[in-house]
């Protein structure tokens, strides 16, 4: 047992190796290609400087990125810039700042201020969006362009403002966004191929509905990663929609994780799994019903689901820990290290997002989850490949079982179960032709020459009825010298079948290399169903059948 869990451990790491090298190779062409897209944006996109404030009466030159911290008293932040050209006239400009209500004036004319619309944003989603500004064409030389600031408490972390046209400003915001659009990218992949490898093992009745698990929580984690993406909110028409969108998909994301470890194993028996599922599903419906009745902000909710999927994993994480000193497999133990990395990158990142309002906390916990669902996935390729291995023996074994060892065709126990499957679904046959086949003179074939040639003979009989009923229908060996054959649904007819039998015989008695002993197979056949198209009993349709062939035995007795 050791042994063969050593085994399986080293296969599962070659997977997780063989997982984590493709992986590498897809970041160092996602790494490539970002700093090609940047290389190609510089000449058309580029920084603007000269910006400066004012405080306590003098001026302040300032070079973004900057932190700017101003005087005692004074809060409100004002950057001015004198150095527009008339070369900027319609282009665009891309300033940070949504976090501190963001406002740009051109002289006496506003051209962006930020507001939250229909869904307020709290400091760490407002500080990942750009705020994008169109100069107008008959600007005037020498106007002062100006950035407001406010909120900041005296202090404002600023980042870089850059101009362009249009289109250059958007790519460049693409380019920003390529590792989340990357990450998206991959998890729709390795979802749809989830499902498929899922609806493939269903077809081939080895089912894994942890795939689709899997599938689900990709399909969740994407829709909240491209949802929240400062990308598609500002391209949007309707970022209201795509805000909620987010918080939804984020509010469920636990719930296929849950139904994962519900089906990992025997964890079914632990009914506070089923408990925290409808718990998830509860904290979304509640949410969802305080905002539309009472307009509660989604965002002053957010706590509840970050403390219930802590809570959550750690419920998960610990559930799993005691099933695997109960059991200590290895499918066990990588599931186990999932939860554990998931755990820890979303305790950093909530860090990140409550103490120190970083506004990219959630690149950490979307490495964390692409890194967790890729251990998941290895896990479930050590139990797949336990399982087919154990299917491919217990396929073997149910084979070797309803097979004759002498002659290789089907044996008693064959042709039971399949006259039992017949019995059930009688009505569903057009007809069924049953024919007995019994090989004549087997004992004085072994008496003078030998239980050898005997054997030669059993085999010869075998092979005859399989030329002569092959393509069209099934055949058994029931007892020493017995035979049978079934056609379902038949096209031929009895005639024809045993003119081939007879050609297969005649064919086998002209050799020269048998060893001794002439071939001679007595038959009978019977159709299931009557002349009026009744179906018959089983019983009345074998006696017929076996009835039929002893009378054909019989005459080639006389014969």
């Amino acid at each position: 047992m050791d042994q063969r869990r050593k085994a399986w451990d080293w296969r599962g790491s070659i997977s997780m190796v063989l997982v984590l090298a493709v992986l590498a190779m897809l970041s160092l062409g996602l790494i490539h290609t970002v700093r090609q897209e940047y290389r190609g944006l510089q000449p058309e996109t580029r920084p603007l400087n000269g910006w400066y404030y004012m405080a306590a009466g003098r001026r302040v030159e300032v070079t973004l990125p900057a932190t700017v911290t101003l005087p005692a008293g004074e809060d409100a932040l004002v950057l001015s810039n004198d150095s527009l050209t008339l070369d900027l006239a319609g282009q665009t400009i891309s300033a940070a700042g949504a976090e501190y209500g963001l406002r740009v004036t051109l002289g006496e004319q506003t051209l962006y201020a930020y507001e939250d619309e229909l869904f307020p944003r709290n400091a760490q989603m407002k500080a990942k969006l750009r705020c994008d500004a169109s100069l107008p064409l008959n600007m005037a030389p020498g106007e002062t362009l100006r950035l407001h600031f406010s909120g900041g408490n005296g202090v404002y972390r600023l980042r870089e403002v850059y101009t362009g046209s249009g289109g250059a400003v958007f790519r460049r915001h693409v380019a920003e966004e390529a590792p989340t659009i990357w990450l998206v990218s991959v998890m729709t992949f390795l979802a749809l191929g989830a499902a498929v490898i899922a609806a493939y093992l269903t077809r081939i009745r080895l089912k894994e509905p942890r795939l689709l698990n899997v599938a689900a929580f990709l399909l969740l984690g994407g829709l909240w990663l491209l949802t929240d993406s400062s990308l598609l909110q500002q391209a949007a028409a309707r970022p209201a929609t795509l805000c909620v969108a987010s918080f939804d998909a984020f509010m469920l994301m636990g719930v296929p994780m849950i139904h994962f470890v519900r089906n990992t194993g025997e964890m079914r028996r632990y009914r506070s799994l089923r408990a925290l599922c409808w718990l998830f599903y509860a904290n979304a419906f509640c949410q969802c019903l305080l905002n539309f009745l009472l307009g509660v902000p989604y965002i002053d909710m957010l706590f509840v689901t970050h403390l219930l999927l802590l809570a959550g994993v750690a419920m998960l994480a610990g559930v799993m820990l005691r099933e695997y000193r109960a059991r200590a497999q290895a499918e066990l133990r990588a599931i186990l290290a999932a939860f554990a990395l998931l755990g820890a990158s979303g305790v950093l990142a909530m860090a990140l997002y409550w103490l120190f309002r970083i506004p990219f906390y959630g690149v950490i916990f979307q490495v964390g989850i692409l890194l967790f669902v890729l251990l998941l996935l290895c896990s479930l390729a050590i139990s797949l490949a336990t399982n087919i291995r154990f299917r491919a023996k217990a396929e073997v074994y149910q084979r070797i079982a309803k097979e004759d060892k002498l002659t290789g065709i089907g044996n008693r126990r064959a042709f039971d179960e399949l006259l039992d499957e017949i019995e059930q679904r009688a009505d569903q046959y057009e007809d069924v032709a049953l024919a007995f086949l019994d090989l004549n003179g087997l004992k004085e074939t072994n008496d003078i020459y030998g239980h050898s040639a005997g054997d030669e003979l059993l085999i010869a009989a075998a092979n005859c009825i399989r030329d002569a009923f092959d393509g069209e229908g099934q055949f058994f060996r029931i007892g020493g010298d017995e035979f049978c054959a079934v056609v379902c649904n038949p096209c031929g007819s009895a005639q024809s079948w045993f003119q081939r039998l007879d050609e297969e015989i005649d064919r086998y008695n002209a050799r020269e290399d048998r060893s001794g002993g002439r071939l001679d197979i007595a038959r009978g056949m019977s159709c299931l169903r009557d002349e009026q198209g009744r179906v018959k009993r089983i019983s009345d349709w074998k006696y017929e059948a076996d009835k039929r062939m002893y009378v054909d035995k019989g005459d080639k007795g006389r014969l």
